[in-house]
């Protein structure tokens, strides 16, 4: 029972990250990644692992996007390995957002065109709405 409640407080603060640095208020972001990062060494559940992983990869592209690209590299890797297609994509999508954010909005475009074909055929249209919003 222990482990569901950390489990339920790290997601419940990786979703309130996420709501922060698309907010962009980054130093309260960190705060609850940090509190997140902390929680996550009791936590077994890897998709909860993924879930904040991405987020602070998403907070680190605000300042160190090279890090944080190699970081979503490691993680698109990790989901991939486990079959995790929905975490799969939402490092695909993050990278391909640094990517417009980082003035590569050609390649940007292409990633996120192939990111939204490929999110729709396996049913993520929330993904494949985002792809299609991040890539304009």
């Amino acid at each position: 029972m222990a482990e569901r409640l950390t489990d339920d407080e790290i997601e419940a603060r990786a979703i309130l990250a996420y709501v922060l640095v698309a907010e962009g208020k980054t130093a309260d972001a960190q705060a609850e990644i940090n509190s997140a990062q902390k929680l996550v060494k009791k936590s077994q559940n890897a998709l909860t692992r993924l879930k904040l992983q991405i987020i602070a990869a998403r907070q680190r592209a605000r300042t160190n996007t090279v890090e944080a690209k190699d970081r979503l590299e490691t993680i698109l890797s990790d989901a991939t390995k486990y079959g995790f297609i929905g975490y799969e994509l939402e490092a695909k999508l993050a990278l391909g957002e640094i990517e417009m954010n980082s003035g590569k909005t050609t390649a940007g475009r292409l990633h996120l065109a192939s990111l939204q074909k490929e999110a729709m055929a396996s049913g993520f249209l929330s993904i494949s709405r985002k792809a299609g919003a991040a890539s304009k």
